[in-house]
């Protein structure tokens, strides 16, 4: 929310000085494309049908159909709510408290004798990967805060900047032109690759590895494997999740500069980042496990270790910006981050490696 909010503020205030730098195109010959007939505001709204309302009472906001729009609206939003609360009551809950077999097979089998032809056979990590996803994909809360908020939250924020790019362009303002300025310097990269960051923080995956299985979390030993490589599968599902972010930030990034080099390089340190930060949120959860929880919200928004994420997510910012201050070649940049992100994760694997067994120690 914060960084839709600030790139809302940062779009418009160059939209503002786009009309200061443009002396044919004043405050007021923007009002004429977004009012006028077939203009801004018309476009959005047949681009967008759920807010064409809304865009129609701005349109008519001194007359009754106006008014009228906006009750429309405002009934829009009313049944949008009730429909996704109805939808989540009749389908979602119903399979998440129910066990796979039975949930997908409906109630005429819930009685029905299981045999070992129902279960399929499957590899010990698969096996192990599927638990950790099902655990969190039937949990609500766990659901949203894992899958649906990291997903959700960066492709809403590059839509809505899309949008503001489109409309700085309709308005006459070369959006993309002024941040592919900020691009040629190290100073831009080191945002780019925070940007990043700041998505895999909403990704809490890794941070409730071990405090989602309650005391449960101790047959982490009693599991035929070896915890170093329980320690990877634990981290596997929040990588996969975070590679959406690190796509669509590689995806602008090319669109800005056009240059495939240095897009490879950033999505291997995106990606590398990536995985340093969800082992970090691991270590995290394995050294301060919260394993004494009544029930998942409670434990999910009273877990101490989410306020170390967001330090751990400033300190990399920091890092960044630190090293954008001494290097000034983009390219020397970009691979000297690469270089650190790739030592960094092989000292980490050599730790996990060696140190597996104190690592583990707070869950025995």
């Amino acid at each position: 929310m914060y960084i839709a909010i600030f790139s809302a503020i940062f779009l418009m205030g160059a939209i503002t000085s786009g009309f200061q730098a443009n002396a044919d195109f004043s405050v007021s010959n923007f009002e004429t494309v977004v009012l006028r007939a077939n203009g801004l505001a018309e476009s959005i709204a047949d681009s967008f049908i759920l807010i064409k309302p809304i865009m129609n009472t701005l349109l008519n906001y001194d007359k009754i159909e106006g008014f009228q729009n906006l009750m429309v609206y405002l009934l829009e939003n009313i049944l949008c709510y009730v429909g996704v609360v109805w939808i989540m009551s009749k389908i979602y809950l119903k399979g998440a408290i129910g066990t796979t077999i039975n949930s997908s097979r409906g109630k005429e089998n819930l009685s029905k004798k299981l045999n070992l032809s129902d279960f399929k056979t499957k590899g010990k990590s698969r096996s192990y990967r599927l638990k950790e996803k099902k655990i969190l994909a039937r949990t609500p809360i766990f659901l949203i805060q894992c899958f649906v908020m990291p997903i959700v939250y960066p492709i809403l924020v590059f839509l809505i900047m899309a949008f503001f790019t489109n409309f700085a362009i309709r308005v006459g303002v070369d959006a993309i032109g002024e941040f592919y300025e900020k691009l040629e310097r190290t100073s831009g990269q080191a945002i780019m690759i925070a940007i990043g960051q700041v998505f895999y923080m909403m990704n809490f995956c890794s941070i409730i590895a071990i405090s989602k299985e309650s005391k449960n979390a101790i047959l982490t030993k009693y599991i035929p494997m070896k915890l170093t490589k329980q320690f990877h599968l634990k981290i596997s599902l929040g990588i996969l999740v975070n590679s959406i972010s690190s796509i669509l930030v590689t995806i602008g990034y090319y669109v800005c500069t056009k240059n495939i080099i240095y897009t490879v390089i950033l999505f291997a340190i995106l990606m590398l980042v990536n995985i340093i930060g969800e082992k970090v949120k691991l270590f995290i959860d394995l050294k301060n496990p919260q394993i004494s929880w009544d029930n998942e919200y409670t434990m999910m928004k009273q877990n101490t270790n989410v306020m170390y994420e967001l330090f751990y997510t400033l300190l990399v910012i920091g890092i960044l910006w630190i090293i954008s201050v001494a290097i000034k070649n983009i390219g020397l940049y970009l691979i000297f981050v690469l270089a650190i992100s790739i030592i960094i994760n092989t000292i980490i694997n050599e730790y996990i490696f060696k140190k597996q067994d104190k690592i583990f120690r707070k869950v025995f």
